[in-house]
């Protein structure tokens, strides 16, 4: 089956099988994260104001993602979820930040 002609799938059913199929793992994940991409970039963006690092914060917002996607329990909304993520990875470099 492949997933990229489905257009069948829902969110939850990409997360299921997200966390049920490894080998297609990031096909899945970059459906998932595509009708959120630009919001969550511009919400990065406005968290810590700075285009020079805006790059490196988004990435790894969504390696936070990709890592604890596994363990993902569909109890809430999944934009809720990802944008607590993005918050908090904003908040630490923004810390880290102000160590310096």
């Amino acid at each position: 089956m492949n997933i990229l002609n489905n257009g069948l799938l829902n969110e939850s059913d990409l997360i299921c099988f997200f966390q049920k199929n490894r080998i297609k793992r990031n096909e899945i994940f970059s459906l998932l994260i595509k009708p959120y991409w630009s919001s969550l970039y511009s919400r990065c963006m406005y968290r810590i104001n700075d285009r020079s690092s805006i790059d490196d914060v988004v990435q790894d917002v969504l390696l936070r993602i990709y890592q604890a996607l596994p363990k993902y329990f569909h109890k809430g909304v999944f934009k809720t979820w990802i944008y607590t993520i993005a918050d908090n990875v904003c908040y630490s470099h923004l810390a880290k930040k102000n160590e310096i």
